[in-house]
């Protein structure tokens, strides 16, 4: 395994910056997932580590040494593609070996790594089928198959999953946490998909136009994200939004919107307390709204508000309401699949302000970004 880091990297594409001055730094062994819309410069910065598109500005190292100017052969670093490119004239075993018998491994090398990657991705049994005579599942493990064989430093996967129905999505998930566990290698994992990026990484990098807009564990990018962007492309169902101002009011901080003025917890109230009359945009998840039924006790944080249900979408296991208050303002929350709320109901929430997010409207940054209890 090998640490990564990325120091001041920009990339142009003809006019475009696709990479704008960014900088990361990857631990050895650790499971990084590079998570944002297309055209961000996820699937540029990998192959700059990969060494497919040079480094026009900045300096790229790999295991204490500057990686800038050394070909993609020379590094140790295997990539797995999208569209898996797999060989399809060649049986599963010739494509997983293929790599070795370019660097001219030894039989008795090429044999043992075979005998090890096979079971480990459960593709036993498969040796002797072309890639047509196997399942998209399948020929995604042989292309993983391909790159661990020759033992890379670090591994690059570039939405490997993307062509997987969901179901096979959810198991292929799986299996790559267990190989990461059990290979120890360095990944760095490209997605758009947040459901991806949260299940697998050890931490999370969420970009926007070349940029790093947060970089931390799942759980801090979901609990406490740095800015707008982040807080919206992260988290199902999407975050409710709202236009606000810190106010005072009854002894307590808090942040008057349309839908009523909410109460901050008492940390965050202390911070909020130098920012009376700022406007702000307030960030509040649909899973932090409780339906006022399911509450068993109110805590002093909690803002109980009244809006009237104008959709209610089933989720499987729960539902999402979205809801209007009377002055027009929009907010999302869950119930139970057992609740049965009509369209027109008039209904009450709790909003807990311990999970209320302020963002400043300019910069789009949190005020709490600091904020990681």
């Amino acid at each position: 395994m090998a640490d990564v880091i990325l120091k001041n990297i920009t990339k142009h594409h003809g006019d475009c910056r696709v990479i704008d001055n960014l900088s990361l730094d990857i631990r050895g062994g650790e499971f990084v997932t590079l998570l944002g819309p297309s055209g961000c410069g996820k699937t540029t910065l990998l192959r700059m580590v990969a060494g497919l598109t040079s480094v026009e500005q900045g300096e790229l190292w790999i295991g204490g040494a500057l990686y800038n100017d050394i070909p993609a052969q020379r590094r140790r670093i295997a990539m797995v593609f999208q569209s898996y490119a797999l060989f399809p004239h060649m049986s599963v075993k010739d494509n997983v070996l293929f790599g070795l018998r370019i660097r001219k491994a030894p039989p008795h090398e090429m044999f043992d790594k075979l005998s090890w990657v096979m079971p480990l991705l459960g593709l036993e049994g498969l040796e002797s089928r072309l890639p047509k005579e196997i399942s998209g599942g399948q020929r995604q493990r042989a292309a993983l198959a391909r790159a661990l064989v020759l033992d890379p430093e670090v591994l690059l996967l570039d939405e490997p999953l993307s062509n997987l129905d969901a179901a096979l999505r959810e198991m292929a998930m799986e299996e790559l946490k267990r190989i990461h566990q059990q290979v120890g290698k360095t990944i760095l994992y490209v997605t758009h998909n947040q459901a991806e990026a949260m299940s697998m990484s050890q931490r999370i990098a969420v970009m926007k136009a070349g940029r790093i807009e947060h970089f931390d564990t799942p759980r801090v990018v979901y609990d406490h994200p740095h800015t707008v962007f982040t807080a919206q492309f992260i988290g199902s169902p999407v975050i409710n939004m709202l236009e606000g101002e810190i106010e005072r009011g009854d002894g307590v901080i808090g942040a008057k919107t349309g839908l009523g003025f909410f109460v901050l917890d008492r940390d965050r109230g202390a911070q909020a307390g130098a920012m009376i009359g700022r406007r702000v945009r307030v960030g509040i998840r649909p899973q932090n709204v409780l339906f006022a039924p399911h509450s068993a006790a109110r805590r002093a944080s909690d803002t109980r508000i009244e809006v009237t249900a104008e959709l209610v979408e089933t989720l499987g296991d729960r539902s999402l309401v979205i809801a209007r208050a009377d002055d027009g303002t929009m907010i999302r929350f869950m119930i139970t699949r057992d609740e049965s709320i009509p369209a027109g109901t008039r209904v009450a929430a709790l909003v807990d302000g311990r999970r209320i997010h302020l963002f400043e409207p300019a910069t789009g940054i949190n005020v709490f970004a600091g904020d990681k209890q």
